[in-house]
């Protein structure tokens, strides 16, 4: 992603030399510019940082960033009002999602600028010099003029089928008018386009019934809702039942498959994966009662016991170890292949060994397997605070996906019970450790562009557990089953999942004892109340 600066009253392009050419001299300006291979498609960002004179931030509150321009043919142009996200409106900054069609040409632009809109108007013009790299490999998007809300709107109305051809019969004279206009007087005034932006609204109008359909909810559907389960070869973590997997499929939950590699110490080199038996068994489980497992996460161990704090995994040999790892990461990677699993996580909580200095040895692990398995998404399960950390941060520019445990710690004094959901929501703004998970996840996404996965979450059921990952008077003898505490606590991580624009899905911590949400002797005829909410919230389509 680009960046682009302005400075309002001092950067300014030069005067056009040329009128019948017009093309714009960068020479001796502030140059501000972006590059772009043809034929991207809305891979291109561009993020933009507005200043006033005396350097202090421009305030966006309350506006809208539209991009104009005129492709390099000095035909077709774009005028795009949608693809501008705001990023820190009172600090100036927003980002700017090109179009695929704003690199349909090879070249340079004729002309390119960010227009800032408040109320309507237009508060300022931002030039730049957009070029258009050539693409002699591949070829084949046509140039066309790219108007919003038009296009979005129109496409829109095409999906509606054949109950909305009657709409449909006003717009191509609409088309045509529009055309004729770009052609003889080049882009919309501002007032233009709200008038175009106006009949295209009451159209939508017209059909506000088949439209709320499209996104009736008003939420995001998370695509990964999954449960974590765990296999070893001993069964030192529990063993999965067939009705345990069964109560998965009821609830509408997918599946995070958790197995174990084997060390004899926190130095040990030499990393042993499992015979696999016990995977495979919980994998034909699956099959069976058509249980999506979208994330395949191993773990490091000793003794086969997920207890062991990989934290504190800090080999003697770091580069055998890392050439161990990435063996069995590739036996994984075949294992998802196999098996439909769309992500990888290829570490857990390995703080030392996801340092800056080991990049090297993640590189070759990452592109032997992107090699041979291209699509398949990859992950690391970070500690919270450890996907912010410099030191740390250079493995995720290399995965597709940001994925952090989080267990903040919901109460800080004392509970009552009658208080409401949002209570527990505003702990993943201040919780107990003294961060903000939220914007700890929200500043790294925005900064490498990639979408966050909560890869651990929940908690031992039972109040304490809301205090602590294991309450100190948790007695494993007798367990816990207070499920009510999950169920508050999942619907506080579903309302902030709703809030955060960035995370695109979740782990729920665990299918066993003791983080269970559900007893296993009870068949699919009855639900615990957490599963209950976590059923409700995926029918509703609420997350």
């Amino acid at each position: 992603m680009q960046s682009l600066t302005y400075v309002i009253g001092n950067d300014k392009r030069n005067l056009v030399d040329d009128i019948q050419n017009f093309k714009i001299d960068f020479e001796d300006s502030n140059l501000n510019w972006v590059q772009a291979r043809q034929y991207e498609d809305g891979m291109r960002q561009v993020f933009v940082t507005i200043k006033n004179e005396d350097s202090t931030p421009f305030d966006l509150t309350g506006c809208n960033y539209w991009f104009e321009g005129i492709l390099p043919d000095g035909v077709h142009k774009i005028l795009d009002a949608k693809h501008g996200v705001a990023i820190d409106p009172v600090n100036g900054q927003f980002r700017f999602d090109m179009p695929k069609q704003a690199f349909a040409v090879a070249g340079s632009y004729v002309q390119a600028f960010f227009r800032i809109v408040r109320d309507g108007n237009s508060v300022t013009t931002l030039e730049f010099d957009l070029e258009v790299l050539a693409d002699k490999v591949i070829s084949g998007l046509v140039p066309s003029d790219y108007i919003t809300p038009f296009e979005d709107l129109y496409a829109q109305l095409q999906k509606m089928g054949t109950d909305t051809q009657t709409m449909l019969q006003p717009l191509p004279k609409q088309i045509s008018d529009l055309e004729s206009k770009i052609t003889q007087d080049g882009l919309f005034t501002q007032a233009e386009a709200d008038a175009f932006k106006q009949t295209m609204q009451d159209d939508v109008a017209k059909m506000d019934a088949q439209i709320e359909t499209l996104n009736q909810n008003g939420y995001r559907v998370l695509p990964y809702k999954m449960v974590s389960v765990t296999t070893d070869p001993v069964g030192v973590n529990g063993t999965i039942s067939e009705n345990q997997i069964e109560h998965l499929a009821t609830i509408g939950a997918s599946l995070a498959l958790v197995d174990m590699v084997n060390i004899q110490s926190a130095t040990d080199a030499n990393p042993t994966k499992s015979d696999g038996h016990e995977m495979q068994r919980v994998i034909d489980l699956c099959t069976k009662y058509n249980v999506p497992i979208q994330m395949l996460k191993p773990h490091l161990s000793i003794n086969w016991s997920d207890n062991f704090y990989r934290a504190n995994y800090n080999p003697t040999d770091v580069i055998s170890a890392m050439k161990n790892w990435g063996s069995i990461l590739m036996s994984y990677a075949d294992i998802c292949n196999s098996n439909n699993i769309s992500i990888l996580c290829i570490e857990c909580e390995q703080y030392i060994l996801t340092q800056n200095k080991y990049l090297d040895s993640w590189t070759d692990i990452i592109n032997q397997i992107r090699q041979k398995y291209p699509n398949l998404k990859l992950t690391a399960a970070y500690m919270g605070f450890e996907i912010v950390d410099p030191e740390h941060k250079d493995l995720l520019q290399k995965l597709d996906i940001i994925g952090l445990n989080v267990y903040p710690g919901y109460i800080i004094d004392s509970y009552d019970e009658s208080f409401p959901v949002s209570y527990l929501v505003q702990a993943f703004y201040n919780t107990v450790a003294g961060y903000n998970i939220a914007a700890l996840i929200d500043q790294v996404c925005d900064e490498l562009q990639k979408p966050a996965l909560i890869t651990e979450t929940g908690c031992i059921p039972t109040m304490e557990g809301l205090t602590a990952l294991v309450p100190s008077d948790y007695d494993s003898s007798k367990g816990a089953n207070d499920y009510e505490v999950t169920a508050y606590l999942m619907k506080a991580m579903f309302r902030f999942m709703q809030e955060n624009r960035n995370i695109i899905g979740f782990a729920w911590w665990h299918l066993n004892k003791p983080f269970s949400f559900f007893d296993d002797s009870n068949n699919t005829d009855n639900l615990s109340i957490a599963e209950q909410v976590f059923k409700s919230y995926i029918e509703r389509k609420l997350i």
